[in-house]
């Protein structure tokens, strides 16, 4: 009677081995068949002699989908009589490509990597022949084993593939036949389906991509790995350089027309494409979820940065040591000039004549680091239960303010840091306008009037103030450029907060109602008042330290001075800083020193466009067209896209940006196509040690660098940082 193997109460697996212990040879008949499967069972195989009648048969029958034996059953016509021997050469074809795609499932391990090297080796010596029945679909699964010194032939009859699955875990229905007749009997079905004319040997092709894969027994050079890699991660780029041509009208250089061509066929492919510059970039920089954004850039965006079209399309090829250039179509060449980073260095010293010395002290760090900061975390002052509940719109606000609190804090301690770094009057003229913010709320606690909640335009603080400090409730973007006058601190501190917070606070509830939300002040704590209060004596005494800022003595500003008059005294040099307070005072310091031929670019100016074509005529094909050219230019973030200043050949970054993506800009304004020079210079202001300790900006910029590689590549110096505490870092910048 023969009994049932459903891997359920009885496993065929154990079965299946223990017969092929002594067994001289075995036919194997699946519809599919895979390595973990086999490797269940190869150490069985690896005894047959390997000769015609000693060896491992397998029979791979052809497997259909529900819906395509459905179209065939229906047919009027007899597909069966009309298959040919070139339709089986496509069948064949394409059940190798499906075996050689079997071994890139999974991770690759030391178990399968040895199993397909023996079984490798058994197709080679005869051990095994695999066939695949061509003529029709075959669903029939067969161990059909042969040990003459029991029975002449053991069968297993049923449903199991020669999978791990199908042999030992899921749910199946195998018997086993040890009848003589009917073992016979299948031993002729067997042969007649193994030499049937449609059934093709496809042994030597699955030792051959055995051998090609990673399970091969030759070790694989790494360099011919990077360039398989190279050649499939570039096919999209070759496809599209092959497959289209641009109208004879498009006057583009060589590595623009590769662009325009394999963008092409981005949009065909895909559907779409990113064509940007480094701004691109910035999505990435707010993104929850960056491993999406590398993964779109991956897909969607052409890159071509500053070394990838000098080593690739610049002449003169093949010399490294000369200097590389592009051709226009005129004839005239643009040269790629080296770009030299710099330190720009000041020092501080323990002297009570020295600025920043005073600033830098543990004194204001302390005050600093201890802030409450209550207006940027006001959810933690709601009260749960107030007398009177808040209305939907105050719920909203209060639902607002608890999701914003930290990250906002967070973002205004280091905020004053980083102006600390830019320049002390930026500095003094931020830590004087939040103190006078803190009497705005107090104000309006004190008199039970509404808070107003949004951006505080230092306008509106003082009407003769310009600025836009990020020192507001909804501002998060830490790289936003905060602009104001340079007036003395000591001016905007005359008289009394509160009666400067009076005047502003009435400003706000009637010209400038619509700006702001309001809110009931009795829905807070009355710990609110004492952290607003304990914030602004803390911040009144560090004012009190400099409550005047002097130019005089700005160690900085004289190494900056230094650098326009006795280093580059006949040459034109743009100057870069985040805050426009810094810019402001930078202009009109400079100027008092003697430097003419300057203006000064912030947010606020009128035409920064006309301050750039005066500075760079050249560039912007301006000569005898502009009057009063300038030799300095001073200018805020707001210059640092869109605009030609080659002319100029020396940048200086008076402070560092947060973001990566400002300082590429920066050095893109005069690194481009046009520019003259055989090298650039690019000075940088670093933070001083007890400041970069704090905001730990150097680390920042370079873990920021290390980001932006991912995407944009990594080959160009644009900062030099010190060693051996910071690696020299550089990155490519694309030329437009």
């Amino acid at each position: 009677m023969p009994r049932i193997f459903d891997n359920m109460q009885k496993n065929l697996l154990p079965e299946l081995r223990n017969t092929l212990d002594g067994a001289i040879r075995a036919d194997f008949c699946v519809g599919y068949v895979n390595l973990r499967g086999w490797r269940s069972i190869e150490d069985k195989i690896e005894q047959f002699a390997g000769t015609e009648d000693a060896r491992c048969r397998l029979l791979v029958g052809m497997q259909a989908l529900p819906k395509d034996e459905l179209q065939s059953l229906l047919s009027l016509s007899n597909e069966e009589d009309r298959i040919s021997l070139n339709e089986v050469s496509k069948i064949k074809r394409r059940y190798v490509e499906e075996f050689r795609s079997q071994l890139t499932y999974g991770a690759p391990n030391n178990q399968d990597e040895a199993a397909l090297r023996r079984l490798s080796a058994q197709l080679k010596a005869g051990k095994v022949t695999v066939k695949l029945f061509a003529r029709h679909t075959l669903h029939a699964k067969l161990y059909l084993v042969y040990v003459p010194e029991k029975t002449p032939r053991i069968a297993f009859l049923g449903s199991s593939n020669l999978t791990l699955s199908g042999l030992s875990k899921q749910g199946e229905l195998n018997i086993d036949v040890n009848d003589h007749v009917a073992t016979e009997t299948l031993e002729t079905w067997f042969e007649d389906k193994w030499t049937d004319k449609f059934c093709v040997d496809i042994s030597q092709e699955l030792a051959e991509i055995i051998d090609e894969s990673w399970a091969k027994e030759e070790l694989t050079p790494p360099y011919h790995i990077y360039l398989k890699m190279v050649y499939h991660l570039s096919q999209e780029a070759r496809a599209g350089i092959n497959e289209y041509l641009l109208p004879k009208e498009f006057k583009l250089f060589d590595f623009q027309a590769a662009a325009v061509k394999i963008a092409a066929r981005h949009v065909n492919r895909r559907g779409g494409v990113i064509i940007a510059d480094v701004r691109s970039l910035k999505a990435f920089d707010f993104s929850q979820e960056p491993d999406d954004w590398r993964d779109l850039m991956r897909l969607f965006m052409v890159r071509r940065t500053r070394s990838f079209i000098k080593n690739n399309y610049a002449e003169p090829k093949g010399d490294p040591t000369a200097r590389k250039y592009l051709e226009f179509p005129d004839g005239t060449r643009s040269y790629f000039p080296n770009r030299i980073p710099k330190t720009a260095k000041f020092s501080i010293s323990s002297d009570k004549e020295d600025l920043y010395s005073l600033l830098y002290s543990d004194r204001v760090v302390d005050v600093i680091n201890a802030l409450n900061l209550p207006r940027y975390g006001l959810g933690n002052f709601a009260i749960d239960k107030p007398v009177k509940s808040p209305t939907e719109a105050e719920q909203k606000i209060l639902d607002s303010l608890s999701r914003a609190g930290k990250r906002l804090m967070g973002f205004c301690r280091t905020n004053l840091f980083k102006r600390l770094e830019s320049s002390g009057i930026a500095f003094l003229q931020s830590i004087d306008r939040h103190i006078l913010r803190n009497y705005i709320f107090l104000h309006a606690i004190d008199n039970d009037l509404d808070i107003p909640i949004g951006t505080q335009d230092a306008a509106l603080l003082d009407p003769k103030n310009v600025d836009e400090d990020s020192d507001s409730l909804v501002s998060t973007d830490s790289d936003v450029e905060t602009e104001g006058d340079s007036d003395d601190v000591e001016g905007n501190a005359e008289g009394s907060y509160e009666k400067r917070a009076k005047f502003v606070y009435e400003l706000y509830a009637k010209k400038y109602k619509k700006r702001f939300k309001w809110i009931r002040s009795n829905l807070f704590k009355k710990d609110l008042k004492d952290a607003l209060l304990s914030d602004a004596q803390a911040l009144i005494q560090v004012i009190s330290l400099c409550p005047e800022w002097q130019a005089s003595k700005d160690r900085k500003l004289e190494t900056l001075v230094k650098l326009l008059t006795v280093d580059h005294i006949d040459r034109k040099v743009l100057i870069f800083t985040q805050f426009a307070d810094t810019a402001n005072y930078l202009g009109e310091q400079l100027t008092k020193f003697g430097i003419d031929k300057l203006a000064t670019v912030t947010g606020s100016t009128e035409n920064p466009t006309e301050l750039a074509y005066r500075f760079s005529p050249k560039s912007n094909k301006r000569l005898g067209v502009v009057v009063n050219e300038l030799r300095v230019l001073v200018a805020t973030d707001v210059l640092s896209e869109g605009q030609n200043l080659q002319d100029c050949d020396i940048i200086v970054n008076y402070d560092l940006p947060w973001a990566i993506i400002r300082l590429i800009q920066r050095a893109g304004r005069i690194d481009r196509i046009g520019q003259d020079s055989e090298r650039i210079l690019c000075y940088s202001f670093l933070p001083a040690d007890g400041v970069e300790d704090l905001i730990k900006l150097r680390s920042r910029l370079r873990q920021r660098l290390e980001e932006n590689a991912e995407v944009v590549g990594t080959d160009e110096s644009f900062c030099k940082l010190p060693q051996p505490a910071y690696a020299r870092m550089g990155l490519s910048i694309a030329l437009r």
